[in-house]
C-alpha cells in the first residue's frame, strides 16, 4: 500500500483515523467531511472512549506499508514502514 486513499486521501490526512466518540465530542468542526470519510475512519480505528478529551482507542492499528511514518503519524496510526 503505497498511499491512503486515491478518492479520499485529502479528507483522510484532514481528519485522519479516530474512534467515533472523537468526532462526535467535536461534530461542527468535522461535519463538512462526508459521513462515508467519518465512519471510514471509525471503522479502521475500532471502538473507545473519550476520557477528559483523551482518545483511548481500544485497538491500535499498525500498518505495514509504503506510507511513510511521518504520514501514519499525522493519520493517528502506527507503521511498521515496507523499505524495498
Amino acid at each position: 500500500m503505497e498511499v491512503v486513499s486515491h478518492m479520499h486521501g485529502k479528507n483522510m490526512y484532514e481528519i485522519g483515523y479516530h474512534i467515533l466518540p472523537y468526532f462526535l465530542n467535536d461534530w461542527e468542526r468535522f461535519k463538512h467531511i462526508p459521513l462515508g470519510v467519518r465512519a471510514h475512519s471509525t471503522r479502521v480505528r475500532g471502538s473507545g472512549m473519550m476520557d477528559n478529551g483523551i482518545e483511548k482507542p481500544n485497538v491500535h492499528v499498525t500498518l505495514s506499508s509504503r506510507i511513510s511514518a511521518e504520514d501514519c503519524t499525522r493519520l493517528n496510526l502506527v507503521t511498521s514502514t515496507l523499505r524495498m
